[in-house]
Parts: C-alpha cells; sequence; structure tokens
C-alpha cells in the first residue's frame, strides 16, 4: 500500500475540500460584507477569514489528528447522549433546515432569475428538482467524489467565479476608500466579519467533511494513522490557501519527536521530524507559513508523569525554572522547531502554569514571586530561540495574571 500521497493526488483533495465548503454562504456573505464595511474592508475580511476559512480547517484537521472515524467516533468522546444530540443538530442544520435549501435558492436566484423574471415559481420549482436530482446523483457515488468534485466541478466553478472576479475589478462601480462602513462594520469591523463568517456554516460543515477526506485518502491507498492524519492536514492547506490564509499554528504541545526524549510524546501520535518537514514543505508551495506552537513551561503533565523527568518537575504540568536540565530539554524543543520548519517566529505557550514556584522550585530556592520566576525563565526560553534562529511569541494570560495587584507585584 502507498502510504504518501503525490503532489497531484493532494491537490485534488484539496481541492475537492474546497468545493464542497464553497457553498451558498461562500458566495453570499463576503458580497455582503464588502457593501457594508466599505473602507473598513481589511479588517473586516480579516474576521471572515477567521471564521469561514481557518476554524473549518481546524475542524477538518481535528478528524484526522484525532484519528477519529467520523463525526459519532468524536463526539462520542463527549458521552453517548451528546453524541446522538450533538450529531443530528449538526446534520440538520448543514442539511434539509438551512444550508441546503440556501444552495439551491442561491443558484436560481444568480443564474436563472435575472432571465425569467422575480415572482416565476414555476421555474423555481423546476430548477429547485433539476438540482436536487444532480446533488442526489453526485451522493449515491461517494467513491467518485474526487473526481466529480475535485477534478471537474471545482475547476469549472473557480473558471467561472475568477471571471466575474477579474470583471468587477476591471470594471469597478466606485473605489472602496469612497464607501462609508455601516451598521457594526462602522465600529467594529474585524468583530462583525469574525460574526458574519459564521453564517457560512463551514465551521459545521467541516467536521462532517472530516471523514469524507480521510477516506478519499484511503481509497488513493494511505491506511497509516498516522500518514491518513498528515495528508488530511495537506489536503487541508490547499483549501486553506484557495479560501485566502497564509498562515497556520500548529498546536504541538508535547506531539513531535524530540532526539534522545523517548518519552517525549510518547503514545501521543506525535509528529516525526520527516513528517513537520513534509508538511512545512508542502505549504510553503502554497504560499503558507506553519508557525509551531509548543510549551515550555506548563501543559507538559503528559511527559512529567514519567520517572525520567521527576527532577525537572515543579508542579504536576510546570517544568521546573532555573533548572539546567530543564533548559537542556527547552533547547531541544527549539532545535527541533528551527530545523524542520522554515518559519522564524514560534509560540512559545507558557499559559496556565498554575503552581509555578510552589512545589520542588520552593524547596530549591525558597519563596519567590510567581512574576519574577515566569520573565527569568522567558528570558533564558528567548535567550536560546535566539541561538536557534527564532524570535518567540507567548500566551499573555498568566504574564497579566502575575503582574496583577491582587498578586503583589
Amino acid at each position: 500500500m502507498n502510504e504518501k500521497l503525490t503532489l497531484r493526488q493532494l491537490t485534488l483533495i484539496g481541492s475537492m475540500l474546497f468545493g464542497m465548503f464553497f457553498g451558498a454562504g461562500n458566495l453570499i456573505f463576503p458580497l455582503i460584507l464588502g457593501a457594508k464595511a466599505g473602507r473598513n474592508l481589511p479588517a473586516a475580511l480579516l474576521g471572515l477569514l477567521i471564521t469561514a476559512a481557518g476554524i473549518p480547517l481546524l475542524g477538518v484537521m481535528s478528524i484526522g489528528l484525532s484519528r477519529s472515524e467520523g463525526l459519532l467516533d468524536l463526539s462520542g468522546r463527549v458521552s453517548p447522549r451528546f453524541r446522538s444530540l450533538f450529531t443530528c443538530a449538526l446534520y440538520l442544520t448543514i442539511g434539509p433546515l438551512f444550508a441546503i435549501p440556501r444552495c439551491a435558492a442561491t443558484s436560481f436566484t444568480i443564474g436563472v432569475s435575472p432571465f425569467v423574471g422575480e415572482g416565476a415559481w414555476l421555474w423555481q420549482f423546476g430548477f429547485s428538482l433539476c438540482f436536487f436530482g444532480a446533488v442526489l446523483y453526485f451522493s449515491l457515488k461517494p467513491s467518485k467524489i474526487l473526481d466529480s468534485v475535485g477534478k471537474f466541478l471545482n475547476p469549472a466553478f473557480l473558471l467561472f467565479l475568477g471571471i466575474m472576479l477579474v470583471t468587477a475589478l476591471l470594471n469597478p462601480v466606485q473605489s472602496v476608500s469612497s464607501v462609508a462602513p455601516s451598521g457594526d462594520y462602522a465600529n467594529s469591523p474585524f468583530f462583525a466579519g469574525f460574526l458574519q463568517g459564521y453564517d457560512t456554516l463551514d465551521a459545521l460543515a467541516s467536521l462532517a467533511f472530516g471523514i469524507i477526506v480521510i477516506r478519499t485518502i484511503r481509497q488513493l491507498g494511505v491506511t497509516e494513522p498516522g500518514a491518513v492524519a498528515g495528508s488530511t492536514v495537506k489536503a487541508g492547506l490547499v483549501s486553506m490557501a484557495l479560501m485566502g490564509l497564509n498562515c497556520l499554528i500548529l498546536y504541538m504541545e508535547d506531539v513531535y519527536e524530540l532526539e534522545g526524549e523517548p518519552r517525549f510524546g510518547y503514545m501521543r501520535g506525535g509528529y516525526t521530524r520527516e513528517q513537520l518537514r513534509q508538511v512545512d514543505d508542502y505549504a510553503h508551495q502554497y504560499g503558507i507559513s506553519i508557525v509551531a506552537s509548543i510549551q515550555v513551561l506548563g501543559h507538559l503533565e503528559k511527559v512529567l508523569r514519567f520517572p525520567e523527568y521527576a527532577s525537572l518537575q515543579d508542579s504536576p504540568s510546570c517544568l521546573l525554572a532555573g533548572e539546567e536540565k530543564t533548559y537542556e530539554l527547552i533547547g531541544k524543543m527549539l532545535q527541533t522547531i528551527g530545523r524542520c520548519l522554515r518559519g522564524r517566529m514560534v509560540i512559545v505557550g507558557m499559559d496556565e502554569t498554575h503552581g509555578l514556584g510552589e512545589g520542588r522550585y520552593r524547596q530549591k530556592n525558597g519563596v519567590r514571586r510567581p512574576l519574577d520566576i515566569f520573565l527569568e525563565h522567558l528570558q533564558r526560553v528567548h535567550a536560546l530561540a535566539r541561538e536557534n534562529g527564532l524570535e518567540v511569541a507567548l500566551y499573555s494570560d498568566m504574564l497579566f495574571s502575575y503582574s496583577s495587584p491582587r498578586r503583589g507585584a
């Protein structure tokens, strides 16, 4: 069996995924946003891209990376009752209650109504029969979905959409800067666009589409769970690039390979260094930068539970700050990221570091303010990152918490 898809196969799967995502909502709501946002379009568009493109990508990836067999399997990890209720609600929402009628109505309004006039209900009825007949035909042939959507329907759609966009850009009615924003787009364009993106329903649909991608990948001969997960991410990157995103933050915690640390990410389905390089190489082809998000202080309870790391434990989930062996381990983390990914930015986490300085650190160094421990540790991490040619960003919750007057900062 083949455990690695070709570039052509991955591009076709990504094209298929984009074709499934780009429904009526993706055509309607960006146009509404553009008309209402006016000169505030950049901020509004950023918000839209997060919820209409970024979150759907994460939904597809969650199915692949969790090794789930679909939405039922993934939601069943909460509880059997939640699985049934959530799955039924999701499919009703993206199906007969909202998304399906919207697709038929939009297609008729754009493609037929200008020629037959408004109120032509008989035309709309006939069109709807033909539309849903075509949908049924393709739905009854799930094994052919890569050919029908990825090879034919989506390329044709992109061609016509491209013609429409080029025509609009070459013959604009007026400049964007001359249009005054209206409604919520006047005062809070980012959040207005952010909420508008949810109306596309792609965030919900991604949980249903994920298993379609996985089954398609398996039909092409990739069966090993890690390889399937990696191929799912790569296919998602193609769709992500087509929808306008250029950066993917890959949150890994401890689920990646470290040389000489066999317990790091043990039994957690971690990325090998080769897989990280493959994902980065593939994303680079489509202009997408991969930013690693790791943990260098808290959120490491899965590693610190092993006896080999007992000497590096402050609290059950926190590394022991100020310990040289701690920085040797962090150095390996940053070295791996620096060697596997092109991007020179790394997110080092350091969030939810509850219990910092209250365990083994206090036994060795006495009582100290968590803020001082946190900042000293951050300086050491920053220096190690610089040694590996990296710049750092971190989640700021604990920095603000430790600086609060209530903590005696």
